[in-house]
C-alpha cells in the first residue's frame, strides 16, 4: 500500500460469540488465541512483523490504558 491510494481499516470486534463456518476447499485457517500482553512481546522480538496486525494491536493496548 505504499504507493497506491489503497485505505485499510482496521476494527476491533468485542462481544463475539464463536462459531465455525466453513472454509474454502483451499483454506487453511488455524486461530489461535494469544494474551494481548504475549501478543505485545511479539511484536518487541519480531515474531509479529505485519504492519497492519502490529498497529491495531497498538491502539487496542492503548484504548485499554485509557
Amino acid at each position: 500500500p505504499g504507493y497506491t491510494t489503497e485505505m485499510i481499516h482496521i476494527f476491533l470486534a468485542t462481544e463475539l460469540i464463536a462459531a465455525r463456518l466453513q472454509g474454502d476447499i483451499d483454506e487453511f485457517i488455524e486461530m489461535e488465541r494469544v494474551p494481548l500482553s504475549q501478543a505485545l512481546e511479539m511484536i518487541e522480538s519480531g515474531t509479529i512483523t505485519d504492519g497492519k496486525t502490529i498497529i491495531g494491536l497498538l491502539r487496542v493496548a492503548s484504548r485499554l490504558k485509557s
